[in-house]
């Protein structure tokens, strides 16, 4: 990581004169009245060994951040925020405004415990990465060599490809992410890692970045396996203690102090009031269970920007966390060994973000420059207000960081090099279409009914060889990318990096950071959300209206109203029973799949025991009913007369879009690759 001098940092923190102005501005402004809890900014008389550079540094940044971080809490209504900055191993400015609790009206300070999320990813990947370093393990060594026998799932049919610590700290693995940011539903206790069983591997290790939380849960079960201690005392002896984070806690709970002093998030009501949440506990405690205060927060920045790292951080180690992986590894791109990578301003930057109900946490730092900053806020921002980021985000966090790079730094961006798109390798140039998430499980028994919640990017290639990428639902302007030098595709504006891949079926795919290290596939035109939902809803409405009909037919019979020509042999009464009996299955396969995705969506566990035997009795129920159903309504079609009466073509037209709707669920197992069940 290149640090570079003082001479090299902005003109405005270098000219002794716009930082002598700037000292005296903060030193006559007086503390404001208004809805939020004010810093003390009252005069002091300063000493003449205070008038150091550093001194008056740190001073104009503390009021540089302060005008900045008013202006963000003014326009976005959100109760409070911890800002710290830290420049070359020093913290420059590390502040905490607003209030902590709104129910309470408790004045949030540094010393109050924050719940960082994803962030605890760093913090395990530190860990993990100083063991390797100190030859307990190797980076490269197959998993399932590390960790006890049968706790790593086997990979996806096909694919040899060894599962390596590697994969798990570059979000590479392939394991189904479906459960990404796994919580329960409670404040309760932490269970123990090794309880919770890691999810399937529906991709082969290596195939793309696919953001999640089971990567980071296999991560902590290496550090309990190597060090023979839980994750939480692992990390206090590995990365806590020698880094001085004196506030850290990984699991829950923690004495009654310490649980009464952590700051809730907060949801915004109907009307716009704010009220504070119960912070449910991370069930894979190594991925976002980690809980810092912003003193500490403070104290971990100026550990990864220090012109020489020590303790955990010595032994390359910094190097690896804030080194894009795609330099070595393009299937990478988007991570780093730990983080993630990503452009503001048209500066590279390495990240962490993490998010909880009504909590959201940023670390970013600057390698080139060695600036780290740290922003968190207890709650989410208004609807209104003139204040986006220049992609168009409503972030509160990434309004932040923006504003304070482009006060440090400057604004970067430059026009992407004029590049053809015959220039890039065939193999390597966007298609056109709606693409998706590339991790949800193929071949799981909620695969069906999880499409319903995927984001959809659409992706349009211009005349001119751009690239635009629509986010879904228009939650930011759309992004334009234009090919770059580098055989991959460089957004206007922005900085970073589209690559354009195959997957193993054919389909087109997209590495990059959108927002997240992510891997998007292309969907196919039969795979397309829209014929799915209806094909569900065609086969749930029948079997409805044939369940329906059941008794209502036998109401009108009863009052002499209906027919009772069909006999036990008839053709009419053979479809019925048949229709029913599909219905029947129809609306059982329903239940338990969606009682499989609540068990699933409560627990890192598997399929649950009951489900296999469930899944393959509806199976066969269902395909004896639908093989039942169209050669019953074959027979009435072709001609078939009941007992007495007229031919039944009439009363079997019903049956026969049962039938169809049948054949709904059946065709995604030999089309769309999509089984209703495993």
């Amino acid at each position: 990581m290149s640090i570079t001098n003082r001479a090299d940092r902005p003109a405005w923190t270098r000219s002794p004169l716009c930082v002598v102005c700037a000292v005296a501005l903060a030193l006559a402004v007086a503390t404001s009245s208004g809805a939020f809890a004010q810093p003390d900014l009252s005069p002091r008389a300063l000493e003449p060994e205070e008038l150091d550079a550093a001194t008056v540094e740190r001073a104009a940044a503390r009021f540089e951040l302060d005008t900045i971080v008013y202006d963000m809490l003014t326009a976005t209504g959100v109760p409070g925020a911890v800002v710290a900055i830290a420049l070359g191993g020093e913290v420059l400015v590390a502040e905490a405004y607003g209030t902590a609790d709104v129910a309470a009206a408790r004045t949030l300070t540094l010393d109050d415990p924050l719940w960082l999320a994803s962030l605890t990813k760093t913090l395990t990947g530190i860990a993990v990465l100083d063991l390797a370093a100190r030859g307990e393990f190797d980076l490269a060594a197959p998993l399932d060599t590390l960790l006890p026998a049968g706790s790593v799932p086997p990979p996806p049919a096909g694919d040899d490809t060894p599962l390596t610590p590697w994969h798990l700290l570059t979000h590479t693995s392939g394991f189904d992410e479906r459960l990404l940011g796994t919580a329960a539903f409670d404040a309760g206790p932490s269970p123990p890692l090794a309880s919770l069983a890691l999810p399937p591997r529906v991709e082969g290790a290596g195939s793309g970045p696919r953001y999640g939380n089971a990567g980071h849960h296999a991560l902590g079960l290496l550090l309990e396996t190597v060090t023979g201690s839980n994750a939480e005392a692992a990390l206090r002896e590995l990365v806590f203690e020698p880094l001085g984070l004196e506030s850290a806690r990984l699991f829950r709970p923690a004495d009654d102090a310490y649980e009464a002093a952590t700051v809730p998030g907060h949801a915004r009501e109907a009307g716009g009031a704010l009220r504070p949440l119960t912070t449910p506990t991370v069930l894979d405690a190594t991925a976002g269970g980690l809980r810092l205060s912003g003193r500490d927060a403070a104290t971990l920045l100026a550990a990864l920007t220090a012109q020489e790292p020590t303790g955990p951080l010595g032994n390359d180690v910094r190097t690896a966390l804030l080194t894009p992986a795609a330099r070595a590894h393009p299937e990478a791109a988007g991570t780093t060994l730990g983080m993630a990578e990503g452009w503001l301003l048209g500066h590279e930057v390495v990240l962490q973000s993490g998010d909880l109900p009504g909590t959201h946490s940023l670390l970013l730092i600057v390698p080139g420059y060695a600036l780290g900053l740290f922003v968190h806020v207890n709650g989410p921002a208004g609807e209104t207000g003139a204040w986006e980021t220049v992609d168009g985000i409503r972030d509160p966090r990434w309004w932040l960081a923006e504003r304070i790079v482009e006060r440090f730094l400057g604004d970067a961006r430059e026009a992407p090099p004029a590049v053809p798109a015959s220039a890039l390798p065939a193999d390597g140039r966007v298609q056109s279409g709606v693409y998706r998430p590339d991790r949800i499980s193929r071949t799981g028994p909620e695969a069906f009914l999880t499409l319903t919640g995927l984001a959809q990017f659409p992706v349009r290639v211009e005349a001119d060889g751009s690239v635009v990428v629509a986010t879904p639902a228009d939650a930011s302007p759309p992004r334009r990318y234009h090919p770059g030098a580098a055989g991959a595709y460089v957004r206007a504006g922005g900085g970073d990096v589209l690559a354009a891949t195959h997957g193993p079926d054919g389909e087109p795919r997209l590495h990059g950071w959108l927002g997240l290290p992510a891997t998007l596939e292309r969907v196919p035109p039969l795979e397309r959300l829209e014929v799915l939902l209806a094909c569900l809803l065609a086969a749930a409405v029948a079997a409805l209206v044939a369940l329906v009909s059941w008794p209502l037919g036998a109401w009108f019979r009863w009052r002499g109203r209906g027919p009772r020509s069909s006999g036990p042999g008839s053709s009419l009464q053979v479809l019925r029973w048949a229709a029913r009996v599909q219905a029947l299955a129809v609306v059982a396969w329903l239940v338990v799949t969606f009682r499989a995705v609540d068990t699933a969506q409560r627990s890192l566990a598997l399929d649950p025991t009951w489900w296999p035997a469930a899944s393959a009795a509806l199976a066969v129920v269902t395909m004896a009913g639908l093989t039942l159903v169209m050669v019953g309504a074959l027979l009435v079609l072709s001609g078939a007369r009941d007992r007495r009466g007229p031919p039944l073509r009439p009363r079997a037209a019903f049956h026969v879009v049962l039938g169809l709707a049948g054949l709904a669920l059946v065709l995604p197992s030999w089309v769309w690759r999509l089984p209703p069940w495993s």
